[in-house]
């Protein structure tokens, strides 16, 4: 399932194999973001194709997205940001200082989502754990209540974080509806 901002979607660029084969960071991005947990519930996704995307004066390369938005890393910085839409306007917030400190977040990340599902648990317990797991792998990644991490602690700890997968249902039901006969 696609995120909510389709019309993004339309502003990729697909990378083409040949280009990733020829770049050994290109290649090491599309084999480790496949190593990646998905998550069905909230439609976190990376076995998707990289496409570039001008965002800001930046170039994006895209490689996964969520219900929200999408995960992509800043060529040239080498950041970890994700694009969403909110109060009217796209949003650029930064996720990590690079993809290894992402893939280490966001594993932790679901593995906690896992914990809770399966035992309930208290779910500030869970944000207060990962913030430390998250300020071990990468510190920056705290450093604002507005960046990407501190939102998802947010949305676990007060439990507004999708534990079933309702949300993605009711999305798809919209969707389905959408489709001409």
């Amino acid at each position: 399932m696609e995120p909510v901002i389709k019309e993004l979607k339309f502003l990729f660029t697909r990378i083409e194999p040949v280009e990733v084969e020829s770049s050994e960071w290109l290649s090491t991005l599309a084999s480790r973001k496949n190593r990646l947990a998905p998550y069905r519930n909230y439609a976190i996704e990376f076995e998707i194709p990289l496409q570039r995307f001008p965002f800001e004066g930046r170039t994006l390369i895209v490689f996964g997205h969520d219900l929200g938005g999408y995960f992509a890393v800043d060529e040239n910085a080498k950041t970890v940001v994700y694009v969403n839409y909110e109060d009217d306007d796209y949003k650029l917030r930064f996720c990590n200082s690079d993809f290894g400190g992402f893939a280490e977040c966001h594993n932790a990340f679901l593995e906690e989502v896992r914990l809770r599902i399966e035992s309930g648990g208290n779910p500030l317990q869970a944000a207060e754990r990962l913030e430390r797991v998250f300020a071990r792998y990468d510190a920056p990644a705290l450093d604002h209540d507005d960046f990407f991490w501190p939102m998802r602690l947010y949305e676990l700890s007060d439990c507004l974080f999708p534990l079933n997968g309702l949300r993605v249902d009711f999305y798809q039901s919209i969707l389905d509806a959408e489709k001409p006969d």
